[in-house]
């Protein structure tokens, strides 16, 4: 098995050109990860080197600014924010692209992002046009809201019923 193993990776590195990481190398071959972890090798990385390959590195940490960036040209491509399914599109375009958990991870709601793309965008004359395609800021204290608005007033009751 264990020299099986290692012409898949060798087969699958010659198709591809790289590497394959675990998940490939499972989806190409069928092999899982517990024919081999713990018994032939302790680590991915390993049983690749056995191959004679080298393992592909882990992907740095995106900056800030290069994430606004990123998500500054959707917005450019698409005239407007870009909901998930169309970063995750626009991802496999542009390798260069984070990944939608990249950016979920660094702004959790939308309106988030929208306002740091907006904020990072504001003093950058080159990217004038894109506050245009943005939607409009919405208040966020209460006093910005309708002034004029009045709590509703009404009644609550409670029921109390025993299990018997």
């Amino acid at each position: 098995m264990r020299d099986e193993i290692i012409a898949e990776i060798k087969r699958i590195a010659a198709t591809t050109g790289t590497a394959p990481g675990v998940r490939v190398f499972e989806r190409e071959t069928g092999i899982r990860q517990s024919a081999w972890l713990g018994r032939y090798w302790a680590r991915w990385s390993d049983a690749l080197r056995e191959a004679g390959l080298e393992a592909n590195e882990m992907q740095s940490r995106m900056s800030r600014d290069k994430l606004l960036e990123k998500i500054t040209e959707a917005v450019w491509k698409h005239k407007r924010v870009p909901t998930r399914p169309e970063f995750r599109m626009y991802s496999r375009s542009d390798p260069t692209f984070p990944a939608s958990n990249t950016i979920s991870n660094h702004f959790p709601t939308k309106h988030e992002m929208i306002e740091a793309v907006r904020a990072w965008a504001s003093d950058k004359p080159e990217y004038g046009d894109v506050a245009a395609m943005l939607p409009a800021p919405v208040p966020s204290t209460p006093s910005a809201i309708n002034a004029t608005t009045k709590p509703a007033e009404g009644h609550v009751y409670l029921v109390f019923s025993p299990r018997e």
